[in-house]
């Protein structure tokens, strides 16, 4: 079968521990139980899993440190659609996965873990005033992030709890320098459209040592869009953010206090030097190829919480330039 990040991702197993995997493998498809193909080219045969979770080829192994429906610390279960997650060292052997979920209670994709399933069953018992937003009937929206710690020398999960609560579809996001997890919202949905009180598309600010459920704030300089990764240079404290539309940009945000988001900032666009609302999708003419390098201008933006749902639009008319479906984006050694 083939390895895909939303299959294993959505699977019941809401993290794995591997040993050694190589991010680099794909398996092939097979189209029937019978017709299995138990072959990852590199790596050899793929040997069965009597638990039917994983097959892995010969010594390779996982570890499940938690799954959907597990009673956490805080008597809530862990929510299903897992997503985007981080990892943090807490010290002391110990280190904090923050997890996204990635549930939006009005879609049917996430069938039982969604408005009637476990997850929103005991979630609904929660004072709603610790979460960002509600349905229209009160009831806590499903999105969120749960935080688990994990013991390194004895391999086992010692807590994990919800972490942010009344936010939906949480899909990406990025570490901080300073350690915490942005998570960001993959959805720009109005009371006027979707079954909320609130305006969403935003990204939420989740320490990583917080012991309980954080305050859910929204930090509308960074633009309210569809929004899917972040990354930060820790010499500057700039915040680069990646748009999941097919006509979205690629974003900047230049905080007014470097490591402190909340005190506002500047959110911009990319352009291409020279080349105002280039489209770099190449798919009307070739832009670029691989390996071309481009000098890019920024763009300011205005009306950042954009009401109408029109951020890229106004940005592209300013000369920024489109880009495909943005996704994640991580700053690497220097």
């Amino acid at each position: 079968m083939r390895l895909q990040r939303r299959d294993l991702l959505t699977g019941s197993a809401a993290a794995l521990a591997f040993s050694g995997l190589a991010r680099s493998v794909s398996a092939q498809t097979a189209a029937t139980e019978e017709t299995y193909v138990n072959q990852v080219h590199g790596y050899g045969p793929l040997v069965r899993d009597p638990n039917r979770l994983l097959d892995l080829p010969e010594g390779f192994t996982y570890q499940v440190i938690s799954q959907s429906g597990d009673t956490m610390d805080d008597g809530l279960f862990v929510p299903g659609q897992p997503d985007g997650m981080g990892c943090f060292d807490l010290g002391d052997g110990k280190v904090a996965l923050v997890r996204n979920h990635e549930l939006k209670g009005s879609s049917g994709l996430h069938r039982n873990l969604g408005p009637g399933g476990f997850h929103q069953e005991r979630i609904g018992l929660l004072d709603p005033a610790k979460g960002y937003d509600t349905y229209k009937d009160g009831r806590p929206l499903p999105g969120g992030t749960t935080t688990l710690v994990y013991d390194l020398e004895s391999r086992r999960t010692v807590s994990q709890h919800l972490s942010l609560a009344g936010t939906s579809t949480n899909c990406a996001g990025g570490h901080t320098p300073w350690g915490s997890w942005l998570t960001c919202e993959e959805t720009e949905d109005t009371p006027a459209d979707a079954d909320v009180t609130k305006s969403h598309g935003y990204v939420f600010e989740v320490p990583a040592a917080a012991t309980g459920l954080v305050d859910p704030v929204p930090l509308k300089a960074m633009g309210r869009f569809d929004h899917e990764a972040v990354c930060i240079d820790p010499r500057t404290g700039v915040v680069y953010l990646t748009e999941d539309k097919n006509d979205g940009l690629f974003y900047r945000f230049i905080p007014t206090t470097p490591g402190k988001l909340i005190d506002g900032g500047r959110l911009q666009a990319m352009a291409f030097k020279g080349k105002p609302g280039a489209d770099t999708t190449n798919q009307e003419a070739r832009e670029w190829a691989v390996g071309d390098w481009r000098e890019v201008v920024w763009i300011d933006m205005d009306e950042v919480e954009s009401p109408n749902a029109d951020l890229r639009f106004r940005g592209h008319a300013a000369g920024a330039a489109r880009v495909a479906r943005g996704e994640g984006i991580f700053w690497g050694e220097g």
